[in-house]
């Protein structure tokens, strides 16, 4: 294998390809990059077994080949390099040579027929989506995904493909993210599947590297495929039963309150340097009367802070106890100026939505104190 190749071009996609390696790998070879020369294209491929991404870059091909490289380091080096030509040669040895007009090295290989094949997904459907307004619903709903690998639907984000929209959700049993994107889709019924939240921490990273105008999803029965330009991230599907969250969604609210999202991020700030000493319970106080919002922590080994912040609010006083994280959470991925909050009583959820936005919402559980 040889191949000339410009540095810009192979460092951006080793900054793409490489995020799908994993740094505790048990098989050598998953810490490597398949590189494969032909056709006047050279394509870099990664994957740790759940996911996959695939790069094709345009290179001066002198002869065809494939080989894997220790991705890491490839992506380290070529990044110290001047952007101009590299030529990369495979010698007899299997030693991969990489020369600049300044340096030159070899890097030990692995033989590319030892490394797993890169699925390809024969698709049950297709559609495409803005990516900005998909990037919006990763965003806002990833983060709630679950963390406890007890129960493994609840680590990946649920998509629901109707005629008229896709929705994304998330939840740990705790706090539930579900966000709406209205679009007309060809399907005779509703399909669902559940996505890896690592997946989609990575297909956000991309979106936001590469900023395209559309991603095209490839859906199969077991795999799920999002082309982002010339990037594809291919990902397996969480086999289970996604929970039937409706029935928990809050249907009524004697209290409703238009907050300004920086204030409540501000003062959640301070409550939440002495509520971390109580696991982050907090105490939320809609006062309708004076128009004020009261967050408040329990008395704890380094003291209390009570926060008071003006909202509009409309209905009966209420009051409700929660987990300051969830809520911070919240306020880190949205990007609004004020949110609403609507409490029934203190033993439901409270809601969160957006101003203008009847495609989102937000629900937190009460604690009990």
């Amino acid at each position: 294998m040889q191949v000339k190749v410009n540095q810009k071009n192979l460092g951006a996609a080793l900054n793409i390809v490489s995020k799908a390696v994993n740094n505790n790998n048990t098989l050598p070879i998953l810490n490597n990059l398949l590189l494969v020369a032909k056709d006047q294209t050279l394509t870099l491929s990664a994957t740790n077994l759940e996911i996959a991404i695939v790069e094709p870059i345009q290179a001066e091909i002198i002869q065809e080949g494939s080989i894997t490289v220790p991705a890491k380091l490839l992506q380290s080096y070529v990044s110290l390099l001047k952007n101009e030509d590299l030529s990369l040669t495979l010698n007899d040895n299997k030693l991969l040579s990489i020369e600049s007009s300044k340096s030159s090295t070899t890097i030990n290989t692995i033989e590319a027929l030892d490394y797993p094949n890169i699925p390809k997904i024969e698709s049950d459907i297709s559609l495409s989506l803005q990516a900005a307004e998909l990037l919006k619903a990763l965003n806002y709903t990833s983060f709630a995904c679950s963390i406890n690998t007890t129960q493994p639907v609840l680590a990946g984000v649920f998509l629901e493909i109707s005629k008229e929209n896709l929705t994304f959700a998330a939840t740990d049993s705790y706090r539930l993210s579900e966000y709406k994107i209205p679009q007309a889709i060809a399907v005779e019924e509703n399909l669902q599947v559940i996505i890896p939240q690592r997946a989609l921490q990575e297909l956000s990273r991309i979106i936001t590297s590469i900023n395209p105008n559309d991603i095209t999803i490839y859906l199969s029965k077991n795999q799920v495929s999002f082309q982002i330009e010339n990037v594809t991230l291919i990902s397996r599907l969480i086999d289970g039963k996604y929970p039937e969250y409706s029935k928990i969604l809050p249907k009524e609210a004697n209290t409703e309150a238009k907050i300004d999202k920086e204030e409540l991020n501000i003062a959640l700030k301070r409550v939440n340097l002495f509520a971390k000493e109580a696991n982050n319970s907090i105490h939320i106080n809609l006062d309708q009367a004076k128009q004020t919002l009261i967050i408040k922590s329990d008395q704890t080994r380094v003291g209390q802070e009570l926060s008071e912040i003006p909202v509009a609010a409309s209905g009966s006083d209420n009051q409700i106890s929660i987990n300051s994280q969830y809520l911070t959470d919240l306020l880190s991925a949205l990007n609004v100026l004020e949110i609403n909050m609507s409490v029934n009583e203190k033993t439901t959820p409270v809601k969160i939505t957006e101003p203008d936005n009847s495609n989102f919402l937000y629900i937190i559980m009460p604690l009990r104190v």
